[in-house]
């Protein structure tokens, strides 16, 4: 609203003259039209206002900065920081073209020249919460969650009743896994807007760390009664009804956060997940392959994937998925424990026990890897490596028939 009032205080005095008239006009135009969500119509509408000569310096940065947000909005980042730059050439200490500049950089990942931008901002107009609030998103992308908490805590003085400056630090709680002051953000965000969805799907995802599985759903039904359409909170839905055992419904989920998000990473992966339940391996691994694709840079996404080929005895091709995930985290248990498992049913003993001691090296109370290390040590001749292994997994509480029966026998020196 600050930006529109701006415009209109700084343009009405045009109106009186009938030869700056239609430069005033189209300005009025585009504003209506960017607010009506129609933003090529706006940029039309500014750009005769200002390639009509008519305008001030000051009314014609006032025109850029605001043909910058209709191309902005309308995902033309590159457009809109131009203008924006333009709009602070013409008006130096211009901070609300700062600011915007900032969130325009942002959006492209320019996360330093974002921060550049809002410093700029916040030092011409040191009540700006915006500005802080705006700042503090960007440090959370650059791990600078602390210093954003700061960041919020001052929009949060500047303006008390900021909905999105709580929801927003309370995020940022939620990723320091402060969980008791993330939810009590969460909540007066809701308080202060209750139709704020993020704030809701927010607050659920907080009460699914902490094991308040019904709330966490409330929450994201309350999500997405309001958005429809909300992905995020469309796919943690689905987690919650996967939990559950409520698969169709989970994947009814997946899919709808699918349509609306192509490119969700997350509800892949929980859909082939669900889809495995169901015994649906080809489509399972289709939906592994995709956040793969999505997530280059995620182990849980190639574990999962080669757990579906090792289930299909593409053992070859499942190993070379745990590799990547154990490049992409050194020690990974899990992956480590299938690898060997995949290399066991290839023949691959020594390989396989190389595995087993690393998994057992992370998760020392492993049992499951202490019993195919037992097996691999039998296929190697090793009996009484194995016996013991064996023992250590009745141990730990693994005490299936097989087991047993092994335990019984007595085990020569190996």
């Amino acid at each position: 609203m600050g930006r529109i009032a701006i415009l209109f205080c700084l343009l009405v005095g045009l109106a009186a003259s009938p030869a700056r008239g239609d430069a005033f006009d189209d300005a009025k135009k585009g504003e209506v039209a960017r607010d009506a969500g129609d933003y090529q119509r706006a940029v039309q509408y500014y750009s005769r206002a200002i390639e009509s000569g008519e305008l001030s310096d000051a009314n014609q940065a006032i025109t850029f900065n605001n043909r910058g947000e209709a191309f902005r909005r309308n995902g033309q980042l590159n457009k809109a920081i131009r203008d924006y730059g333009q709009a602070i050439r013409l008006r130096s200490n211009y901070a609300f073209a700062f600011n915007n500049r900032g969130f325009a950089h942002e959006g492209m990942g320019q996360l330093g020249r974002a921060i550049e931008d809002y410093d700029q901002a916040i030092s011409l107009k040191p009540d700006f919460a915006t500005a802080y609030n705006n700042r503090g998103n960007s440090r959370i992308k650059m791990g600078q969650t602390e210093e954003a908490i700061g960041d919020f805590d001052k929009a949060i003085a500047l303006r008390p009743k900021y909905a999105f400056a709580f929801n927003n630090r309370g995020y940022a709680r939620k990723i320091l896994g402060r969980d008791a002051p993330a939810i009590e953000d969460f909540s007066q965000a809701i308080r202060l807007t209750p139709k704020l969805a993020d704030a809701f799907n927010n607050r659920g995802e907080v009460y699914e760390t902490t094991g308040e599985p019904e709330k966490s759903l409330d929450d994201y039904n309350q999500a997405i009664k309001l958005e429809p359409k909300f992905s995020r909170a469309l796919g943690n839905r689905g987690r919650a009804y996967l939990k559950k055992g409520l698969l169709d419904q989970a994947i009814h989920d997946f899919d709808q956060a699918v349509r609306f998000s192509p490119n969700l990473a997350q509800a892949y992966l929980d859909r082939g997940l669900a889809l495995r339940k169901k015994g649906q391996s080809k489509r399972a691994l289709e939906d592994f392959s995709r956040a793969v694709r999505l997530r280059p840079k995620d182990p849980v996404a190639f574990f999962n994937r080669g757990f579906e080929l090792e289930a299909g005895r593409f053992y070859r091709r499942a190993i070379k998925d745990y590799d990547r995930a154990i490049a992409l985290r050194p020690g990974y248990a899990r992956a480590l424990y299938n690898r060997g498992n995949s290399r066991l049913r290839l023949g691959q003993f020594e390989r396989a026990v190389a595995d087993y001691n690393q998994a057992i090296g992370s998760e020392p109370d492993y049992a499951r890897a202490y019993g195919n290390r037992g097996h691999a040590h039998e296929k190697l001749g090793h009996k009484r490596r194995a016996f013991l292994d064996f023992k250590k997994t009745y141990a730990l509480g693994l005490r299936p028939a097989w087991l047993i029966e092994k335990l019984r026998k007595k085990t020569p020196d190996g």
